[in-house]
């Protein structure tokens, strides 16, 4: 029987405000269901990063991973034309922390100190605002053990600029809240879902953007020997070992949401563009306006 492991995505959008300080790149570790994996303040999932070990595995089989580290790519095109790209791998271009002000150039964005993992339940008495709570304001758990942070893109001292210039070093001015889910329920035993709010906080309509999953599988204990595949019905990607340490272990990337765009109103307002769920609001992207995002639990 082959055991399968999933690392998801959902990319959604939102924003509010809570504080409590980390060091500038900090780890915790999850273990709500079969997977125990290490996620970090600033972008980093299933890489331990203080050790420069892998970062996810089976709990009962600590010795043998799952996957080395993994990210995600943002890329967007500005107004004059000059394509931004992000990235979250090994190294991130991203740091701990929201930011403070919105409406401005990305240049002239403010960014609070870094924050740390927020784990829900042991949490509960720090549950950030942004995070989900009850009608009666209470922290709200979803799954067997979630987690919540906060990062932005403002610092460009951490910005990868390879010779020749190929990734301009400035910001988007994106703040990202992310949360993790982990659930003990049947197939989700095996999976970590990660879910990320990316708010664009600068004064700029960016046009072209990508978001994409970066990972370094390395499943097993011989990084050379994996084998890839791709199950093309659910635009999943995987990776098994087949080397001399097999074992019926395979792991898994699938997006499983984004902006949710209307179909009817495609057809029947072609000019109009794209129209896009935001948190339970409607958007077009060709529109140049903005309001401030207000709390929503």
């Amino acid at each position: 029987m082959l055991r399968i492991s999933t690392l998801s995505a959902i990319f959604l959008g939102l924003v509010s405000a809570a504080k409590l300080t980390a060091q500038v790149d900090s780890l915790v570790f999850l273990t709500g269901n079969n997977i125990s994996c290490f996620a970090g303040n600033d972008g980093r999932i299933a890489f331990d990063f203080e050790t420069g070990n892998f970062g996810m595995w089976f709990t009962d089989d600590p010795g043998y991973s799952l996957c080395f580290a993994s990210g995600f790519y943002v890329s967007a095109r500005r107004p004059d034309d000059q394509l931004l790209v992000e990235r979250v791998r090994f190294e991130t271009e991203w740091k701990g922390g929201r930011i403070l002000n919105y409406l401005v150039d990305p240049d002239s964005l403010v960014v609070e100190g870094p924050g740390p993992v927020f784990i829900l339940p042991q949490d509960s008495s720090v549950w950030p605002p942004e995070a989900p709570h009850d009608a009666g304001g209470q922290p709200l758990l979803l799954s067997n053990l979630d987690s919540w942070t906060v990062f932005n893109d403002g610092d460009t001292s951490r910005y990868y600029d390879p010779p020749g210039g190929i990734w301009p070093s400035r910001p988007v001015g994106l703040e990202v809240q992310r949360m993790t889910f982990q659930f003990d329920d049947g197939v989700l035993n095996n999976s970590l879902i990660i879910r990320l709010r990316m708010i664009n906080k600068s004064n700029l309509m960016y046009d072209t953007t990508f978001i994409g999953i970066w990972a370094d599988a390395d499943v097993g204990s011989e990084a050379a020997e994996d084998l890839s595949g791709s199950d093309s019905l659910l635009s999943l990607p995987y990776s098994n070992p087949a080397g001399t340490d097999f074992k019926f272990f395979a792991t898994g990337f699938q997006i499983l949401q984004g902006p949710l765009v209307e179909e009817m109103a495609l057809r029947a307002r072609p000019s109009r563009s794209d129209r896009a769920a935001f948190s339970g609001d409607h958007v077009r992207t060709n529109v140049l306006s903005w309001r401030r995002p207000q709390s929503r639990n």
